[in-house]
C-alpha cells in the first residue's frame, strides 16, 4: 500500500479519467468479461444443478464440486507467479528493445535481430513456465489428492480434484497467452480466445453434469486444452506476420474520440471544476 500511495499520490485528478479509454478499447472489457465467464462459469453450472445446496435464497453452492475446484485453483499459483516474475520481466525487456529499434531508427537488420531475440525469450520462458506447472500438477495429483482424501474428500471428489489440477494448468496457459497477445495489441485474437474458452467451459460442464460425477471437471479440462492450443497457434501466426501488423495495421491519422463515455467524462470534469471554483471563494472568506 505504501508503494501504491507513493506512485499515485493524492491530488486533484478525476477518478473517471479512464472513461475515454473504455470508449476507445471496448474489446478489452469484453475480453475480461468472457475470460471471467470461462473461469467461473463451470461453477455456476453446478450451482444451478440438482446437486446444489442452499444457504439462503440467493446463496447456493455445490460442495462436491466447489471444494475440489478450490484446492485445484491453488495449484496454479506457482505458474502465475512465474509468469509475472519470469516471463513478463524477461520478455518485456526484449519486447521493449524490439519496438525501440522500430521507433528510434533502427536498421532492418537490427529490427529482425531484436525480433528473433524477443521470440526466443518468449518461447523459452513459456516453456520453463509450463515445465514448472506440469511438475506441480503431477505432484498435486500424486500426493495432494491422497492427502485430501484423508481430510474429508471422498474418492469421486478426489478424482474431480485431479482432473481440475490439469484443467487449471491449461487455463493458466490460456490466461498467459491472452496477456501476451495483448502485449502485441492483438485485441481481436485475445477476445476470440476468451470467447472460445467461455463457450467451451460452459458447454463442457453441461455435458459432464449430464454424464455424472465421475466425469466432472473434464469439460473445464477440455475447454482449456482446445483454447490453449488455439491461443498458442494464434500467437505463433501473429509473430510470423508481426512486421505487417506493426507497420500496416496502424491508423494513418489520429481520430478524435467521441461517444457516451467520453462525453460523460467531460461533463463530470466540468462539474468538478465548477465545484472547485465555488469552494475556493468560501475557503478564502473563512480565512
Amino acid at each position: 500500500m505504501g508503494q501504491i500511495l507513493a506512485c499515485y499520490p493524492a491530488g486533484g485528478w478525476n477518478l473517471l479519467v479512464f472513461f475515454p479509454a473504455l470508449q476507445r478499447y471496448p474489446g478489452l472489457l469484453l475480453t475480461g468479461l468472457l475470460l471471467g465467464v470461462g473461469l467461473y462459469g463451470h461453477n455456476f453450472v453446478f450451482w444451478a444443478s440438482a446437486y446444489r445446496g442452499q444457504v439462503f435464497p440467493t446463496g447456493v453452492y455445490c460442495a462436491r464440486y466447489d471444494v475440489p475446484a478450490f484446492f485445484a485453483t491453488l495449484t496454479i499459483l506457482p505458474m502465475l507467479v512465474q509468469f509475472v516474475v519470469g516471463l513478463e520481466t524477461r520478455f518485456a525487456v526484449k519486447h521493449r528493445a524490439y519496438f525501440d529499434a522500430i521507433l528510434y531508427g533502427g536498421r532492418l537488420e537490427d529490427i529482425r535481430a531484436a525480433k528473433q531475440e524477443m521470440e526466443t525469450a518468449l518461447y523459452a520462458e513459456f516453456s520453463h513456465m509450463l515445465q514448472l506447472q506440469f511438475i506441480v500438477a503431477i505432484a498435486s495429483v500424486a500426493f495432494l489428492g491422497n492427502f485430501l482424501q484423508t481430510v474429508g474428500l471422498d474418492e469421486t471428489m478426489a478424482g474431480t480434484f485431479r482432473v481440475l489440477c490439469f484443467g487449471y494448468c491449461l487455463y493458466g496457459v490460456v490466461k498467459c497467452g491472452i496477456v501476451v497477445l495483448l502485449y502485441f495489441d492483438d485485441r481481436t485474437g485475445a477476445c476470440r480466445a476468451a470467447g472460445l474458452f467461455s463457450v467451451l467451459s460452459l458447454a463442457g460442464s453441461l455435458v459432464t453434469l449430464a454424464l455424472g460425477p465421475d466425469t466432472w471437471g473434464a469439460g473445464f479440462l477440455a475447454a482449456g486444452a482446445v483454447t490453449g492450443f488455439w491461443v498458442l497457434r494464434r500467437l505463433r501466426q501473429y509473430l510470423e506476420d508481426l512486421e505487417y501488423h506493426v507497420f500496416c495495421e496502424q491508423p494513418l491519422f489520429a481520430r478524435a474520440q467521441g461517444g457516451v463515455l467520453s462525453r460523460a467524462a467531460e461533463e463530470l470534469a466540468r462539474m468538478d471544476r465548477a465545484f472547485a471554483q465555488r469552494r475556493n471563494p468560501r475557503e478564502e472568506d473563512r480565512e
